[in-house]
């Protein structure tokens, strides 16, 4: 399930036309036009 907060989030980052950059691409990975990147190494 997608939080209130990580729509809005995708919401603007997809408005903006901007990339997410995010540790948790679980939550995003549903939507399909968002560009997502992680930043994470271990």
């Amino acid at each position: 399930m997608i939080e209130d907060f990580d729509i809005g989030i995708a919401s603007i980052a997809l408005k903006n036309g901007l990339v997410l950059v995010t540790n948790d691409v679980s939550h995003f990975r549903r939507i399909d036009e968002l560009k997502i990147e992680t930043w994470f190494t271990e």
